[in-house]
């Protein structure tokens, strides 16, 4: 039988058959180093990287439902919820320097913004924040924020959008406008602050580039239109639990709801659901950056204590 491999070269898994209900549970695989091979760094190889940083960038199984996991730490790959009694199939690419936008929404990634943001919220601390048993908080110190940081949020046409995890600063109206769509204009102006030219999309920093979170982003997250998610707890798939919307505290959405009444959308931490409130309230800022499509990842495993490292080719 012919096959035909390209930079994706055939991975044939041979592992111990712990079989029950048709499904595999985790475990590391056993394999058998003749028949293994796999692409990294683009050069085909008859084993798994032993040393050094590499990434699983994309792999495809024989079986669709087959879920490979690579630990860059232990060299170990894992297999879950394989649903075949034989070998299984699989192309597997590693690379040593991947595109970020190949990495997993909600992972870490060490940027520092530096365009007029001041202090710590510039590398993604919050408001208030102390130290990691008490992340900070913007309103309600009864409602803290559970992490910090920057984190992917989604990619889009091959463009990373990170956020911040947390709020990096506390924001009410300044003035005495009733004017909600200045107030919006005020919070974009303000994630300008946390721009970084170096990685920023295009090399610029505008509205563009970084702006508050908006609706069009918790779209672009979540497939949820926020008016449909208004008040709606009962839909979790609204963001409930979900720690990158659900992320502890208050915080503003630079979206308008009500010109007249003078609200705009916010994130509330107690019913964990989208409201409307007015800018007299002291909310988080969350910045969302879209960063350039050349951005890759340098070290770091993605986590909070391990965030991704990143450099521009």
């Amino acid at each position: 039988m012919k096959y035909w491999i390209s930079s994706l070269i055939l991975f044939v898994l041979l592992f111990s058959l712990f079989y029950r209900d048709n499904n595999y549970s985790d475990k590391v695989i056993n394999y058998n180093g003749t028949n293994l091979m796999v692409s990294i760094d683009g050069v085909s190889s008859n084993k798994l990287p032993s040393e050094g940083t590499y990434y699983l960038t994309r792999y495809k199984c024989g079986n669709s439902g087959t879920k490979i996991e690579w630990d860059n730490s232990s060299y170990e790959l894992n297999i879950t919820n394989g649903s075949s009694v034989g070998g299984i199939a699989c192309n597997l690419t590693f690379e040593s320097k991947p595109r970020l936008s190949l990495m997993s929404s909600g992972s870490y990634v060490k940027y520092i913004g530096n365009n007029g943001c001041m202090g710590n919220s510039c590398y993604g601390y919050n408001a208030n924040y102390k130290n990691d048993d008490d992340m900070g908080y913007c309103f309600s110190a009864d409602n803290k924020y559970i992490t910090n940081g920057y984190r992917i949020f989604y990619v889009d046409n091959d463009s990373v959008y990170l956020v911040s995890a947390g709020a990096l600063e506390c924001v009410k109206r300044s003035d005495s406008s009733t004017n909600s769509l200045l107030y919006l204009n005020e919070l974009n102006a303000r994630a300008l602050n946390y721009c970084n030219k170096e990685f920023a999309y295009n090399g610029e920093c505008n509205n563009n580039s970084v702006r508050s979170i908006s609706d069009f982003d918790y779209d672009k997250y979540l497939d949820m239109n926020i008016y449909d998610c208004l008040n709606n707890s009962s839909n979790k798939f609204c963001g409930y639990n979900n720690d990158l919307i659900d992320n502890g505290g208050y915080y503003w959405f630079s979206s308008n709801y009500d010109s007249a009444g003078n609200k705009i959308f916010s994130w509330d931490p107690v019913g964990r659901v989208i409201k409307s409130d007015t800018y007299v309230k002291d909310y988080g800022l969350r910045v969302v950056i879209r960063l350039k499509d050349s951005v890759y990842v340098v070290s770091g495993d993605g986590s909070y204590d391990s965030p991704y490292v990143i450099a521009v080719k």
